[in-house]
């Protein structure tokens, strides 16, 4: 992975709400300005709660614990920060892929789709092959025991 696609914009979709969620290379500035609270508004929970944590107990461990080196607890939770504010748009990324959520494909200036960010399994087409299934509506016959499925 080159700086290039590490700081590509990018865009998932919730395959349920149809909600859309941009990563792009703001994302570590704003990861480390915001920290957890960027986090959980880009709806990852699971990595905004493991840096609220891991920050508060660091924030609690007392400078002894590491003796009288130059890294104390302030400067462990500093850096366990940064860490994750640089990391942010793969960590973003691997959430949404772990949720289900779908990578809408990359789209140049001229609204064409990229063929070089393509994987050779990817078919532009099939997204235009396949059909919506829309689900049935239940039966609303009065006195009826048995719903249509």
């Amino acid at each position: 992975m080159t700086f290039a696609d590490y700081y590509a914009p990018r865009v998932f979709q919730s395959p349920y709400l149809k909600t859309t969620e941009k990563i792009s290379g703001t994302t570590v500035l704003w990861a480390f300005l915001g920290g957890p609270l960027y986090f959980w508004r880009k709806r990852a929970p699971v990595e905004a709660l493991i840096l609220l944590v891991v920050d508060v107990v660091w924030f609690f461990v007392p400078d002894a614990f590491f003796g009288d080196g130059f890294f104390g607890s302030d400067e462990v939770s500093l850096l366990f920060w940064v860490v994750a504010a640089v990391g942010a748009p793969i960590l973003l990324a691997k959430c949404y892929e772990r949720k289900g959520w779908i990578e809408l494909r990359p789209v140049d200036r001229e609204g064409g789709v990229r063929r070089d960010l393509l994987l050779e399994s990817d078919d532009p087409d099939a997204e235009l092959d396949r059909k919506p299934i829309a689900p049935r509506a239940p039966s609303r016959r009065l006195g009826s025991k048995h719903r249509a499925f």
